[in-house]
């Protein structure tokens, strides 16, 4: 007879600036910049305001979304026109850069739900559970030492051998590797300050920092999210919540020993629950390399980087270089209220 799946709450608290994308971009026509903060505009709502200006009105306002005007900007544009902005502002996201005069780019933006309140997908939290099991199982298995061996990276990228381990521990017929586990989007975060401005930025270990021009909406540090995990036992077997929580704890308790540790000062720690989740947070997040290779991980990551980049980019970049010291040999970062933050680190809790 089977049982009825087990259900638990998890929390997930935001450590860091934490970014889940949603596939588009802001573009520059589309928000401004006042007061140190971004205002995203609706961009239907003032093409209405627009409109009910008169055609020529209309007409300028087509011109400037269409790139056709490139002498002014939409706050000159409404201010001609008598036109009210604040009246045409969906959201506004605190800007971490702190600067007013920043060369605005396209921001990709955070996924949201029909409100327009952002949220993080069940998907998301269950692919970084789904990476801490496979790892943690394969460690703790009499095959690691096959697999390690059977692993090329001059013949095999990383993403096909990491679906074959998958298989590995299929169960038999279709009783695919964690079908038992279902994971709920999160509760939308309703706060109005939730979001921020969020700039990549490599953090290398000379302790240099590089703005890169790649923007992002961003959960800010200490939010809470809330989560349900549901687990069918008859299907996953000996995977429980205990189990779940030791496999990440395993996970980021290896990728901190073997890489963030030694990426800057302060940037990563060994606390308990800590878990790397999103957009721009790094190859040690989505990958298992540094979990099962240990010593041999970078020289592991650095074939993966060499077999997949042009020769070009990987001597442009400097993996050759850091190849017997750290690969990748960049800290995936970003400035929040003038500190330097990992992307994407929160801490996960089971509450039951």
């Amino acid at each position: 007879m089977r049982s009825f799946p087990k259900v638990h709450h998890v929390q997930l608290d935001v450590r860091s600036p934490l970014h889940v994308g949603d596939g588009t971009t802001i573009t520059k026509k589309e928000y401004f910049v006042s007061n140190g903060k971004i205002q995203i505009l609706d961009i239907p709502k003032l093409f209405n305001a627009f409109s009910g200006k008169g055609p020529a009105a209309e007409k300028e306002f087509e011109d400037y979304l269409l790139k056709k005007m490139t002498y002014t900007t939409v706050q000159d544009l409404a201010r001609r026109y008598s036109i009210r902005l604040q009246d045409a502002i969906r959201y506004e996201l605190d800007n971490s850069l702190n600067s007013d005069d920043f060369k605005r780019l396209e921001i990709k933006a955070f996924i949201k739900d029909p409100y327009g309140f952002p949220y993080i997908p069940g998907s998301s939290l269950k692919g970084a559970i789904r990476s801490a099991l496979i790892a943690y199982r394969i460690y703790h298995s009499n095959t690691l030492k096959s697999f390690m061996e059977s692993f090329d990276p001059r013949q095999r990228d990383i993403s096909r051998f990491t679906k074959d381990l998958e298989k590995k521990f299929d169960g038999p017929g279709d009783r695919k590797f964690l079908s038992g586990l279902t994971v709920s989007d999160s509760k939308p975060v309703m706060e109005k300050d939730a979001l921020i401005l969020a700039q990549k930025v490599d953090y290398s270990l000379e302790d240099k920092k590089s703005y890169l021009p790649i923007f992002r909406e961003a959960l800010r540090p200490k939010l809470r999210l809330d989560f349900t995990i549901s687990l069918d036992a008859d299907t996953l077997g000996e995977i429980n919540i205990e189990y779940i929580r030791k496999a990440l704890d395993f996970y980021q308790k290896q990728a901190f020993r073997y890489f963030h540790q030694k990426v800057g000062e302060d940037i990563g720690d060994d606390h308990d629950g800590t878990i790397w989740l999103g957009g721009g947070a790094g190859f040690t997040s989505k990958s298992i390399v540094y979990q099962i290779f240990e010593d041999r991980a970078f020289q592991v990551a650095n074939d993966i980087f060499r077999s997949q980049l042009s020769p070009k980019i990987f001597q442009k970049h400097n993996h050759e270089k850091y190849s017997n010291i750290l690969t990748p040999h960049m800290g995936k970062c970003t400035i929040y209220n003038n500190l330097l933050y990992d992307m994407g680190r929160a801490r996960i809790t089971f509450v039951d």
